[in-house]
């Protein structure tokens, strides 16, 4: 598997799963998509079988953010 990102505007709204992700080059965030390529490797052949673009969970995005508070907590 390979995670690429593709860079779109800050005000780009209407694309297919796009969401907000982190750029490496600036250290600030922008609107991108992430894309994912599968492949078959073997001892003799790579094929590419398929990609998928990625969409974060937002139930996770919560459970996160909640667990950092309470650890935040436990620290005082």
């Amino acid at each position: 598997m390979d995670e690429t990102d593709k860079k779109r505007s800050k005000s780009a709204k209407l694309i297919y799963n796009l969401h907000k992700i982190r750029d490496k080059a600036s250290g600030g965030y922008i609107n991108g998509q992430k894309l994912l390529f599968f492949y078959l490797i073997s001892d003799t052949v790579s094929i590419p079988v398929g990609f998928e673009f990625y969409k974060p969970d937002p139930e996770l995005k919560k459970m996160e953010k909640e667990r950092r508070k309470v650890a935040q907590a436990r620290l005082f």
